[in-house]
């Protein structure tokens, strides 16, 4: 069945007016994303804004507080260095005085040796009697450092220990020996002397139960370097440790430990 001419006029103008509505609705929506977008560009070009700013903040701050913490460290060492020379230079100021005693003696000796034993027998009376009161072995010799004296990493904080050469501890001596939980390792390190540099890296490998026949249930993975050398071992504990703690023993006097 056919429409009539006004019907049909009608149903077009409707749908003409629909197609509208629809067109407008469709270009609102456009003009909301375009919103949309500008506001997310704008927005991020801002947060880019503040955080290129923050981050130049922070490398001011941190740059300034870097440069302190390497002149306080750099002073440190310059401590440690003159106060570790010092009883080089005492020695050898003492040692220079020796030879020149010596020196002086000898040519003492040789002019009092060369004139014989009847023309120069009173400058020979006074050479030996010089030579029985200058004491010519001036110099002290330096002490064997003591085994027990050694720098490492504890489990746990406790007081009361002699040595960290113990349980629960990993450490280095100063003659380069090597102990885990109070046993010495077959491998050793060079000895540490004044300047020597020891480097203590430490990392979980497991957690949790092991075998019973380890002896523990929590294994740290640690590399001890020192002088150009490093010995890698598991250490074995009782139980999990929230942390570690860094120790130094010394019986033997003067020695100066930087930590960083």
């Amino acid at each position: 069945m056919e429409l009539e001419p006004e019907l049909l006029l009608q149903e077009a103008r409707e749908n003409v007016e629909a197609a509208q509505s629809y067109r407008r609705e469709l270009g609102q929506r456009l003009q909301g994303l375009r919103e949309a977008r500008r506001q997310i560009k704008e927005s991020a070009s801002q947060t880019r804004d503040v955080l290129k700013q923050h981050f130049n903040d922070l490398k001011g701050t941190l740059g300034k507080l870097l440069d302190e913490r390497l002149v306080t460290l750099l002073q440190e060492v310059d401590t440690i260095e003159q106060e570790t020379i010092k009883p080089l230079d005492d020695c050898q100021k003492l040692i220079e005085h020796g030879v020149n005693t010596a020196e002086d003696l000898v040519q003492e000796g040789e002019i009092a040796i060369l004139g014989g034993v009847g023309e120069q027998k009173e400058k020979l009376w006074s050479f030996t009697k010089k030579a029985l009161h200058i004491q010519l072995d001036r110099v002290e010799t330096v002490g064997q450092p003591d085994r027990r004296d050694s720098i490492g990493v504890c489990a746990e904080r406790q007081n009361g220990y002699d040595s960290l050469q113990r349980d629960q501890a990993v450490c280095i001596s100063t003659n380069g020996a090597v102990f885990v939980n109070g046993k010495e390792m077959t491998n050793q390190l060079p000895a540490v002397t004044s300047g020597s540099t020891v480097t203590f890296d430490i990392e979980a490998v497991t957690l949790g139960s092991t075998n019973n026949n380890e002896g523990g249930n929590f294994k740290l993975r640690v590399t001890i370097s020192s002088n150009n050398r490093e010995v890698v071992f598991d250490w074995l504990l009782d139980q999990s440790c929230g942390s570690l703690y860094f120790g130094c023993s010394f019986f033997y006097p003067g020695w100066k430990v930087l930590v960083f």
